[in-house]
């Protein structure tokens, strides 16, 4: 399975492993599964700290990367994607993940409930 890790599923990851729930944490775990995070996720993270949200090292990314995720820049193709979702939502970092996880034809796994009005847009991996 290929799939791309919202924000805060990636920073539970990071900080919090224990939020993830053992039904879900085998699909991180599975090394026939290919883990994506988003450049978007990493600007989110940096936005975040720089207005307090957040408390995390500068080199959170060689934490990410050390858990063996792989790295999805965000393209204009990923952008233009957004046309094709309906405005349910307006934050831009859910919108531009779930762009790039239906561009990219990925599982986007998030805990973010409001996403679910996007299951028809995105698949989608629903974390309680």
């Amino acid at each position: 399975m290929n799939l791309l890790v919202d924000t805060r599923i990636l920073v539970w990851t990071l900080l919090e492993p224990e939020r993830i729930p053992r039904a879900f944490e085998h699909v991180l775990v599975d090394p026939s599964n290919e883990i994506w995070y988003s450049s978007l996720s990493v600007w989110e993270i940096v936005t975040k700290i720089q207005i307090g949200k957040m408390s995390l090292g500068r080199d959170f990314e060689t934490a990410i990367k050390a858990q063996g995720l792989k790295y999805l820049p965000f393209e204009s193709r990923h952008a233009l994607k957004q046309f094709d979702l309906p405005l349910h939502h307006r934050d831009p970092f859910d919108r531009g993940l779930m762009a790039q996880a239906a561009y990219e034809r990925l599982k986007l796994m998030t805990s973010d409930q409001t996403l679910r009005q996007y299951a028809d847009n995105v698949d989608l991996i629903m974390v309680p």
